[in-house]
């Protein structure tokens, strides 16, 4: 298990790399802002990803002003 931050909303997870003997495709995306975190093809690992610290700064108006 490591550690991933989302590097559009900052929110932070735990990632778990899965190994599989057959192959597959796939992608985890940020529950906060829907940006892609990890994606694999065609490979015989997958992974998962556990909402470590939610970030929603970016979500309140006048958000990088």
């Amino acid at each position: 298990m490591r550690d991933i931050t989302c590097h559009k909303c900052g929110s932070e997870y735990y990632l778990t790399v899965h190994r599989f003997s057959g192959k597959s495709s796939g992608s985890v995306r940020c529950l906060v802002c829907r940006t892609g975190l990890v994606a694999w093809s065609n490979s015989t690992t997958a992974y998962s990803a556990k909402l470590k610290v939610r970030r929603t700064d970016h979500l309140k108006p006048n958000a990088g002003s």
